[in-house]
């Protein structure tokens, strides 16, 4: 079999690197292979091949552009040797629809060499309210009244029109690329053309913009005018007013109005405090133009409308103070934002001070608490007003109870009374640090009998004691500490209705009303109270608890040994509070303690 192969006309040639697109090897006579092989028959036989891509792509791939050859003579098919490889140009079309001045629209036109293919696509253009994209898809693009040819390489050139399923398509420029590649093939192109204007000047004489259409909700302009659109648009008043309802159980409520400059509509928004009792409703009035009284109950067409249009309120006559109506309600304008001042100022409309409302009148909320009525005690009484629901224990402080176990101020006093069997009534009263409460026992007193046991009694029990200032309050107050250190021999105290003058106290009260204690807290104090439960178990003469302490047989306590012998009795104290406690009793300075500090420190407890 005999093939002949024409010679095509033109030869394009891509880039270096993929060689010819069209065999210019290939000349008039045939192309033949003979090989010999050995058939199923075990006989060598002979056969005339046809050359390898015919095989592939058929003898019409003779006439076509997908025979290929590399650089070493050797066949490559299309899609490998033109992969990716796109003639791009840049086009413009017309659009006999869109408004004046968006007539002209740019696009890009692709041609793939791989397959012929064509594709164009609109540039995008942010913000422009025109629908771009793929205007056409990927496809091999037929040429109008050619008879069934389609668009090739030679076809496209700057300054030409390209005509794609009736649209026409004028070629400006191509990119780089491109342009190589024609000059590489020898195909000259024509320079750059510039983008044709679609810009319309705008006419002095025209009068002001005609509306052409109206709707409650929308106002439609004519296409010439957009100038207000792209200036007005996102631009709005805020104004913050306020509705006082003078109905029953009204107040006076909050509002926020937005005025759209863009369109001359409105709209009103509820402000919502925290738990203010309001539904969460947002909008009062929905974003429509003011109108000036209730909207009108009858059926109008467009004419009527225009004819005999309904009275709106304007931007011009929104002004901080005025009280204006909408809808049978009296909305008084109190204040406005930064930019709407700035856009009254800028058109001669200038805005007053703000009117601030009246701040509200604040009730004073005065629990009451009722009287006691002497079930329970008065504690656990008030804690019934304080959680009627649910009344809490009071907490006791474990940490000054154990602190201050033992520890007790006394006071000698006798009873003031101008009751003459009264004379000469001793009475010892007893105030426990651990819990604040109070004991008065009363001391035998020889020749006396009324009523009493000759060999003493108990006056009051133990308990706490209200403080003669408690009647003034309904919160209960009882004796404490710091009442206690302003009693003073000659004081004179009141305890459930009876006085009694002080006339003396015992040593350790004293000591405690002089100061001398002020300066151990109450974790110092437990720590103390450790330290004498621990030395008591170890032995009962002071001096032998000492020599315990006293590790080196030196005389002196120092840190180091102090420290040791607390952690061997199972007392644990930080370095910084072993320190703490040594200052406190070290009256000589010398960082130690000796034997009498040490049992100045022991007594203190």
């Amino acid at each position: 079999m005999r093939l002949t192969a024409p010679k095509p006309p033109v030869t394009i040639r891509g880039m270096s690197a993929y060689g010819n697109i069209l065999s210019d090897g290939l000349e008039d006579g045939a192309l033949e292979d003979t090989r010999s092989f050995r058939g199923m028959d075990g006989r060598d036989s002979s056969l005339s091949m046809v050359s390898d891509y015919t095989l592939s792509y058929g003898l019409e791939a003779l006439d076509n552009d997908k025979l290929v050859k590399n650089d070493d003579g050797r066949f490559v098919p299309a899609f490998v040797a033109l992969d990716r490889k796109v003639l791009r140009f840049h086009v413009w079309f017309r659009d006999p629809r869109a408004a004046v001045g968006f007539k002209i629209r740019q696009a890009t036109l692709f041609h793939y060499l791989e397959d012929g293919s064509t594709r164009v696509s609109e540039k995008r253009v942010e913000n422009s309210g025109i629908v771009t994209g793929e205007v056409a898809c990927r496809h091999r693009a037929p040429k109008p009244g050619s008879g069934g040819e389609f668009y090739s390489v030679e076809d496209f050139d700057v300054g030409v029109e390209v005509v794609i399923f009736g649209r026409t398509y004028s070629i400006i420029d191509m990119d780089d690329f491109t342009r190589e590649f024609y000059e590489l093939n020898g195909i000259a192109r024509g320079e750059p053309l510039p983008m044709p204007s679609d810009y319309v000047e705008p006419s002095t004489t025209a009068g002001p913009p005609k509306t052409i259409h109206s709707y409650p909700d929308v106002v439609f302009q004519s296409q010439g005018v957009s100038d207000r659109f792209l200036n007005l648009d996102r631009k709005v008043l805020r104004f913050y007013c306020s509705w006082n309802d003078d109905r029953a159980y009204g107040e006076e409520t909050y509002y926020v109005l937005h005025y759209f400059l863009v369109d001359d509509t409105a709209e009103v928004l509820e402000v919502h405090h925290r738990n203010d009792g309001r539904d969460p409703w947002t909008s009062l009035l929905k974003r429509r133009p003011l109108l000036k009284g209730l909207p009108r109950q009858v059926i109008e067409t467009e004419e009527d409308r225009k004819k005999n249009p309904q009275p709106r309120w304007h931007w011009t006559e929104l002004t901080v103070g005025k009280v204006i109506q909408l809808y049978n309600r009296d909305f008084l304008i109190r204040d406005c934002d930064q930019f709407t001042r700035d856009w009254m100022d800028k058109h001669g409309l200038p805005q007053t001070e703000a009117v601030l409302p009246e701040p509200p009148a604040l009730l004073e909320f005065k629990r009451k608490i009722p009287n006691y009525l002497g079930f329970g005690s008065r504690e656990d009484s008030f804690q019934t007003v304080l959680n009627p629901i649910m009344p809490k224990v009071n907490k006791k402080d474990f940490i000054k109870a154990m602190a201050n176990s033992g520890k007790i101020m006394r006071f000698k006093a006798k009873i003031v009374s101008t009751i003459p069997e009264d004379e000469g009534r001793l009475f010892i009263i007893s105030f426990f640090l651990a819990d604040d409460e109070l004991s008065v026992y009363e001391l035998p007193t020889r020749n006396t009998f009324s009523g009493l046991r000759a060999d003493g009694s108990k006056f009051l029990e133990k308990k706490k004691v209200l403080h003669p200032d408690s009647k003034q309050s309904s919160i209960p107050r009882y004796y404490s500490l710091n009442d206690l250190q302003t009693w003073q021999v000659g004081s004179r105290v009141v305890i459930n209705s009876f006085q009694f003058e002080i006339i003396g106290t015992d040593d350790y009260t004293s000591n405690l009303l002089s100061g001398e204690h002020q300066q151990i807290d109450m974790s110092k104090r437990l720590i103390l109270s450790q330290i004498k439960s621990e030395m008591r178990k170890i032995a009962i003469q002071q001096k032998d608890q000492f020599e315990y302490v006293d590790r080196r047989d030196d005389g002196v306590i120092s840190a180091d040994e102090l420290d040791a012998t607390l952690k061997s009795v199972g007392i644990r104290v930080s370095e910084a509070e072993i320190h703490e406690l040594i200052s406190l009793f070290d009256l000589d300075g010398d960082g130690a303690l000796n034997f009498e500090e040490f049992n100045k420190m022991l007594e203190q407890i």
